[in-house]
């Protein structure tokens, strides 16, 4: 009986210990997810302006659209702030140097003339380019490193305990 109760206890903690492995890996995958999403914010604003001359709140209500993630959530954020004249807020996907980065992105959105206006964003689109480019690496690098080593774990602290 004894017995059986270390190896299930040793069961939960591989289990757990996984799940941590699984988080990590998704928090990678996430930020990741935002660039691209950041990305296709611009390439979409881009289109917006060039076409429609449409007014920026009116492009980042209309991205952002029904979608719950945490970027549309910042890009409408961004768009309620915009008229109201309030900061907006950055997700906590991002380190205190990427937030910085995103704020001053934003800021610069809508202060410009048309010319200007998409110069400012073909600037940024390479530089979340670049960021995304290197998400993805971390993604495929760090993200799974993390997830076999917590699994790792997992199954040492199993043996540990059986």
């Amino acid at each position: 009986m004894h017995d059986a109760l270390k190896l299930i206890g040793g069961g939960l903690l591989a289990l757990v210990s996984s799940y941590v492995g699984v988080l990590v890996r998704r928090r990678y995958k996430d930020r990741e997810n935002f660039y691209g999403r950041i990305c296709d914010f611009i390439k979409f604003a881009r289109s917006e302006l060039m076409n429609k001359m449409t007014s920026m709140p009116e492009i980042c209500t209309a991205f952002a659209g029904e979608n719950t993630d945490e970027c549309s959530a910042m890009i409408k954020g961004f768009a309620l702030n915009l008229r109201t004249g309030k900061k907006s807020h950055v997700t906590s996907l991002l380190k205190p140097d990427e937030e910085k980065e995103m704020e001053s992105f934003f800021s610069g959105l809508g202060k410009s003339s048309l010319g200007e206006q998409i110069n400012y964003l073909d600037e940024w689109a390479t530089t979340f380019n670049d960021k995304r480019a290197k998400c993805a690496d971390e993604t495929k690098r760090l993200g799974g490193t993390y997830f076999k080593l917590f699994v790792l774990l997992g199954i040492a602290l199993l043996v540990i305990t059986a």
